[in-house]
């Protein structure tokens, strides 16, 4: 996100791209090059609140197509994202294919989502250390002030 030789890559290859594709935080780097203005969009749900700010329209599911744009939550929401790829350029029954293939069947044995899991264990997620929470501001507006100038 602070990177503005990797941001002006992405803005770059953009017009040339079937799809743009980010997993889990990896869509705040498509946001801070400015990729996800007036898109619907998904990240990992404990950085979902700061789609906004850069003028994307944040969705709480695991897998989010707008237009040209595909994100994904948390990181293993990168498998179904994969999935739905296959689906949208080989078909369904590619996908299907690859999804027995990979013998893609989750029963996970904890709760895997804020929506399903403990109200403890999502709170000591939220706790984010203020070093850590103070660097995500840092962050951010940096990101933002940049975004603002092109």
């Amino acid at each position: 996100m602070t990177d503005e030789r990797l941001l002006t890559f992405l803005r770059d290859q953009e017009p040339g791209c079937q799809l743009v594709i980010a997993i889990c935080t990896g869509s705040l780097v498509l946001a801070a090059a400015g990729l996800l203005r007036g898109y619907e969009c998904t990240t990992h749900w404990t950085a979902l609140h700061r789609l906004s700010a850069y003028g994307a329209k944040p969705v709480s599911r695991r897998v989010v197509f707008d237009r040209r744009r595909v994100t994904g939550g948390g990181v293993t929401a990168g498998i179904d994202l994969g999935l739905v790829v296959a689906a949208k350029l080989c078909g369904e029954d590619v996908a299907r294919k690859i999804q027995l293939q990979m013998e893609y069947a989750p029963e996970p044995p904890f709760a895997g989502s804020p929506e399903t899991a403990d109200v403890a264990t999502v709170a000591a997620l939220q706790d984010i250390p203020p070093a850590i929470a103070k660097r995500i501001r840092e962050i951010d507006a940096a990101a933002l002030a940049r975004l603002a100038t092109i």
